[in-house]
């Protein structure tokens, strides 16, 4: 899973530089013990990037974690780690995503709820009743593909509300 995530972080950094951006961190560490630690497990997350890598882990000693946070509570400071890691600005994603579903003959609907699916005479789904969540007002809508976009809160609308 994380080898998936890694994969599509790269694939975002290259294909939606607008909405993205890499970014670089500094780990402080003030113990030998957390340090091999750390850096372990980060080093590890390079290897499982393998070529969707986005920057090299690197061991940093003291004076250069001082160096690039100057502020930093210096007293039993045994070194830091840099990584890096993406950052993305997921409505900017969603809405490109709509445009290119658009731009491809999808209609995109907001604040719509699914009431039922509509089927045909082979049970597969011809359209769906969809109820105007602002307005109340009900409608049906055919379609040949029904694609789910409702994101990670659907079980708990879909449960609970």
């Amino acid at each position: 899973m994380v080898k998936d995530a890694l994969q599509e972080r790269w694939f975002l950094l290259n294909n939606a530089s607008d909405a993205t951006k890499k970014l670089s961190f500094v780990l402080p560490v003030y113990s030998w013990w957390r340090f091999i630690y750390y850096a372990f497990g980060l080093i590890l997350y390079d290897i499982l990037s393998g070529k969707f890598s986005i920057g090299k882990t690197r061991m940093m000693n003291n004076s250069a974690v001082i160096k690039k946070i100057p502020e930093i509570n210096k007293r039993s400071l045994v070194g830091g780690i840099r990584y890096f890691d993406g950052q993305f600005d997921d409505s900017q994603i969603c809405i490109a995503l709509a445009r290119t579903a658009t731009d491809h003959g999808a209609t995109v609907i907001n604040h719509m709820s699914v009431q039922s699916f509509l089927y045909d005479s082979n049970h597969k789904i011809c359209g769906v009743e969809l109820t105007d969540m602002l307005t109340g007002d009900v409608y049906t809508s055919s379609c040949t593909i029904a694609i789910n976009a409702t994101g990670v809160f659907f079980r708990y609308y879909h449960e609970n509300g």
